[in-house]
């Protein structure tokens, strides 16, 4: 079957987050590197359940799916410009992302007719 693009874009964030973990061996202070994957993986985690969630199928789930994307896509860039400084607001904006995503995903006060 087919992928919705929402469920696109999920794929393209979850393969974004693992180069960022590939990666972050390398960190430099002030980043915790095992709090720091623990963290990420468990994000990674909640979006690979997503996945097949029917919010994935409907058009309300494009745009937020498009700004974890967009975020992971800022995240890696810092990672791979080695601008550790910088990963934290980077990362606190992904995290931010996803909990939209997640309490969007809940479809709560909405009525399918």
């Amino acid at each position: 079957m087919a992928l919705t693009r929402s469920q696109e874009n999920l794929e393209a964030t979850l393969a974004a987050c693992q180069r960022v973990l590939a990666t972050l061996d390398g960190a430099h202070d002030p980043l915790d590197p095992s709090a720091t994957k623990t963290a990420l993986s468990q994000m990674m985690d909640t979006l690979a359940e997503m996945k097949e969630k029917f919010f994935m199928k409907t058009n309300p789930s494009i745009p937020p799916t498009v700004a974890c994307k967009r975020s992971v896509t800022a995240l890696e860039a810092v990672v791979n410009a080695g601008n550790w400084g910088g990963f934290g607001t980077a990362f606190a904006t992904f995290h931010s992302d996803v909990e939209a995503l997640v309490q969007k995903a809940k479809m709560e006060g909405t009525t399918l007719t």
